[in-house]
This record gives structure tokens, C-alpha cells and sequence, in this order.
């Protein structure tokens, strides 16, 4: 079972061969920002954006180690990347063509799948991430308060 995916700058160059060179070239001639650090947020963006959709599952007992995705959902991941990072640099595509309307409907719908509950996801590989907290004993889905024995051989 392959564990949650890592995104970051490595993870999209290898995503996007052709358009990551073109994107840098843009970013290095027109913008005050550097590439590398609207890279870092972009990713940053779409992994909790990604993660959220996970965790609005009521089901969801734990998410992945920070940063990662469920491979299930690493495609739409850099689906979002992509899409965003010719938001930042238009220069490299048009972002309404077909495809990239259906790539961003794709992506769209399995955050909303995944939020739904209705896509199975890959549990966190750590044992820190999937161990549940630790929870005191319920009764009728509230937890139980135990009270100490407050009474004493003088009385109540």
C-alpha cells in the first residue's frame, strides 16, 4: 500500500517537464518574487486545500503526515498546482482551454468525492499519524465524567 505523497517543488518538476522550465523563465523575467517562494506557497495552497476536502469526511480518523496528500488524490493536487501557477504566470498557456477545464473539473470533483466520503482513501502509513487519540470511556456518544468519591467516614 503506497503511503501519502509529499508535494513540493521536486514533486511538480517531475509532474510538469514541459511547462516548469517556461514557468521559471517567466517568473525569473517579469516578477519581483521568486519563483521558489510562489512555488512554496502555491503548494502550500493546494496540499490544505486537498487535505481539508479529506477531513471534512466525518469518517476521516486522521490525515497523513503535514504536507502530504493521499495518493488518491496527488494528481488533483498538481492539477491545482498547475492551474495556479499560470494564474501567477499566464504567460505559459491559455488557463480556459478544454483541457484545463476538464483537468480543473476532475480535480474539483474528487476533493468533493473524497469530502463526501464517497472515495476510498489510503490510510497515513505512521503509526503517529493513524493512532486515534486517546479517549476517556463514552456513554450514548458523550463522554463519561468520573467523579471522585466525595464521601468520607464523617459523611457527605
Amino acid at each position: 500500500m503506497a503511503g501519502w505523497v509529499t508535494i513540493n517543488a521536486a514533486y511538480l518538476r517531475r509532474r510538469m517537464p514541459v511547462e516548469w522550465p517556461k514557468l521559471k523563465n517567466i517568473a525569473d523575467e517579469t516578477h519581483d518574487v521568486s519563483f521558489d517562494d510562489v512555488v512554496v506557497d502555491v503548494i502550500a495552497n493546494v496540499v490544505e486545500r486537498v487535505r481539508g476536502a479529506v477531513s471534512a469526511f466525518p469518517g476521516t480518523r486522521s490525515l497523513g503526515e503535514s504536507g502530504t496528500v493521499p495518493p488518491e488524490l496527488a494528481g488533483a493536487a498538481v492539477t491545482l498546482c498547475r492551474l495556479e501557477l499560470h494564474g501567477v504566470y499566464p504567460g505559459v498557456g491559455s488557463l480556459q482551454d478544454e483541457t484545463r477545464k476538464a483537468l480543473l473539473k476532475s480535480a474539483d470533483d474528487q476533493l468533493k468525492q473524497a469530502a463526501a466520503g464517497k472515495m476510498g482513501i489510503t490510510p497515513p502509513d505512521t503509526a503517529a499519524a493513524s493512532a486515534p487519540a486517546e479517549a476517556g470511556p463514552v456513554w450514548g456518544g458523550d463522554s463519561v465524567v468520573e467523579f471522585p468519591d466525595t464521601e468520607t467516614e464523617e459523611g457527605p
